[in-house]
């Protein structure tokens, strides 16, 4: 997986993430879904090359073609 070059917008915390992923699962064995959800920001493909990335960010550029686009949903 890759990071794209994020021109727009931050990017995603990966510390938060990690410190919601160490609580994903609670003493009772049960998924916290919120935390797990926290722990992942999603992935995109960049509409140009089809490469995977990290969804961050809010107007990105590959960084294999170098195609900028938004990664704001409809």
């Amino acid at each position: 997986m890759k990071s794209a070059i994020i021109l727009e917008g931050k990017p995603f915390d990966w510390e938060a993430a990690k410190s919601a992923m160490e609580n994903a699962v609670g003493e009772d064995g049960e998924p916290n879904w919120r935390a797990a959800m926290a722990a992942d920001p999603g992935l995109m493909k960049c509409p140009n090359c089809g490469v995977y990335l990290w969804r961050e960010g809010e107007f990105v550029e590959c960084p294999d073609c170098h195609h900028q686009f938004s990664t704001m949903r409809n």
